[in-house]
């Protein structure tokens, strides 16, 4: 019995350290405290935080072949909204819906700690900047 589960105990040892080695398994990253979670596959590579309307906040490093931030977010299930006059009016995050009509709050979108001048679904992905979407 002892045989058996040392066995199983090496070869559970063994597969982690060679998945670790060849790079297979994506592991997580910090960015400033927070844990980013790697999402999605693809050559293009950034990072996103949500901070929802409680403060609390959640992070994804986000492997794509999309164009655009939105469009990412928008294959991954992160997001969802409705056309608007200015691009994608994000409504939806992670689940969470915010309408600044009935809530008072919005989606706000940035791109390494300044607030977006372009929509989501007009910025094109660079590789390594951090978008943010935040509840205000």
């Amino acid at each position: 019995m002892n045989m058996k589960k040392t066995l199983s105990v090496f070869l559970i040892i063994s597969v982690f350290l060679t998945s670790m080695l060849c790079g297979c398994g994506k592991a997580p990253v910090s960015l400033d405290g927070i844990t980013l979670s790697p999402i999605g596959e693809g050559e293009k590579s950034f990072n996103l935080t949500v901070t929802d309307s409680e403060g609390e906040t959640v992070g994804y490093a986000i492997s794509t072949n999309a164009e655009t931030v939105g469009d990412a977010l928008f294959e991954l299930e992160l997001i969802d909204g409705e056309p608007g006059p200015y691009g994608l009016y994000v409504k939806t995050v992670l689940g969470k819906t915010l309408d600044f009509n009935t809530h008072g709050k919005y989606w706000a979108f940035y791109i390494d700690g300044v607030y977006a001048t372009s929509g989501i679904d007009k910025t094109e992905i660079e590789n390594g900047v951090h978008y943010a979407l935040k509840a205000e």
